[in-house]
């Protein structure tokens, strides 16, 4: 797979759809940068997450947990 960078951003939502994408919580200094290149508008800051996406929360610590 190329690099996100190297994908135009109005090709990213076609073919980056289905990836899952991680943010490390330990090293996020809550910029912002990411939201705005989020390819499905996924990016919430902790407290503003969607109730139906609540569990992405636990999902994305549990993956830089390993």
């Amino acid at each position: 797979m190329e690099a996100i960078d190297a994908i135009p951003s109005s090709e990213r939502p076609a073919r980056l759809g289905r990836v899952q994408l991680y943010i490390n919580p330990t090293e996020c200094i809550c910029c912002g940068a990411c939201a705005l290149e989020c390819p499905v508008n996924a990016i919430f800051d902790e407290d503003d997450v969607p109730e139906k996406w609540s569990g992405a929360i636990e999902e994305n610590a549990a993956f830089f947990a390993r």
